[in-house]
């Protein structure tokens, strides 16, 4: 009930210690990779620990203006929605579906210009289903709202996957190592356990391994891969080569592997096929006399 809340949760003040940050992210649509997504309108504002469970959660704020990646949405939430995302996450809470929660809605008296359906008074106005006509094609102003929701984390495999699409290694290895820091710390506790009590080889192998993770980020080459020459058969002896191509007819296809071109291979799978087809054949013809 204080100002200050109000304003902390409306996004017009930090607490003190608090910094505020956006996050861009990609998506796949009906199969298609659409790239950038979002309307930019979501800002975090910081992490709190709960003395109830000593979990960590960020606060998100939904609707508190634009963010570097609103492209050319407005940043802004209607009270509308804001409600109706406030009823869904709660019920799924509820329901025992692992989802965000919804700590507080904050009401405005600036009113946002948002695309609603037109007024139909009669069923069947709007189109075969009758009611709302879709798309909705009339603009109307709705109160605006601030929804603050909460997570233990908001980090989408969109945002991985963009940095992938967009050829970003050293974005992406930086992302990546902090999921694994913040939210799979058993991964690294468990790989320093590991560790423990090896010798000095162990030690220079992870130095080494530190040394070209840190090379690679810095030229933004992590994805690259080295590949191995491929194994070079060892040459023919003197006159096989020559043999061969008297054999094969000179013809380029022909490859010989333990004394065996490809060729004949082939003519002696063509053969087994054959005599299975008249086994069949014999089978069937005296089965057909008998019956």
């Amino acid at each position: 009930d204080s100002d200050e809340f109000l304003q902390v949760f409306s996004g017009n003040k930090l607490p003190k210690g608090f910094a505020g940050w956006a996050s861009v992210y990609g998506c796949h649509c009906g199969g298609q990779w659409f790239g950038q997504l979002g309307d930019g309108r979501a800002m975090s504002i910081g992490e709190v620990v709960s003395a109830a469970n000593s979990r960590r959660y960020e606060l998100q704020l939904k609707g508190c203006g634009r963010t570097p990646y609103s492209r050319q949405f407005d940043g802004r939430a209607v009270l509308r929605s804001s409600i109706r995302e406030f009823l869904a996450s709660e019920s799924m809470a509820a329901l025992g579906v692992p989802t965000t929660r919804s700590l507080c809605i904050i009401g405005h008296n600036e009113q946002i210009m948002r695309a609603w359906y037109p007024d139909v008074k009669g069923r069947g106005e709007a189109g075969q289903g009758g009611g709302r006509a879709f798309p909705p094609n009339q603009l109307v102003e709705e109160p605006g709202a601030v929804l603050c929701r909460v997570s233990e984390s908001f980090i989408r495999f969109g945002q991985i996957e963009l940095f992938w699409k967009r050829g970003e290694p050293a974005l992406l290895c930086e992302l990546l190592d902090h999921a694994i820091d913040r939210e799979f710390p058993e991964i690294l506790q468990k790989s320093s356990e590991d560790g423990d009590g090896g010798g000095e080889e162990e030690e220079e192998e992870e130095e080494e391994a530190e040394y070209q993770l840190r090379e690679r980020r810095r030229r933004g080459s992590s994805l690259s891969v080295k590949l191995e020459p491929p194994i070079q058969s060892p040459p023919p002896p003197p006159g096989q080569e020559t043999k061969e191509a008297e054999e094969g007819g000179g013809s380029p296809s022909t490859i010989r592997l333990d004394g065996v071109s490809s060729k004949e291979r082939g003519d002696a799978a063509n053969l087994v096929v054959l005599a299975a087809m008249f086994c069949v054949f014999v089978v069937l013809a005296t089965w057909i006399a008998s019956w």
